[in-house]
């Protein structure tokens, strides 16, 4: 799931902001044939990682004929707290 959303100040720039969700628990492993069995992997998967938000701002800036830009991101964690007692 995205989200975005942008702010024209004048024709001074510009600011935006976006949001994502990203669901990595529900990953799954398979192949097109089903020769290969993921069962483990889609176990492992299912209980290690979890579904997060990431988020992004940034701005733009006109300055005559030059254009300044500039941004910040959080990409949270997709781990469980628990990640680091998991044996694999």
């Amino acid at each position: 799931l995205n989200l975005g959303a942008a702010v024209f100040v004048g024709k001074h720039g510009f600011i935006g902001a976006d949001a994502e969700y990203l669901s990595y628990n529900t990953a799954r492993l398979q192949t097109t044939d089903n020769s290969t069995a993921f069962n483990e992997d889609n176990r492992f998967l299912q209980n290690n990682l979890q579904a997060v938000w990431n988020f992004k701002l940034g701005a733009e800036a006109r300055l005559d004929v030059f254009r300044l830009r500039g941004g910040v991101a959080y990409q949270a964690d997709p781990y469980k707290d628990n990640f680091d007692n998991v044996k694999r």
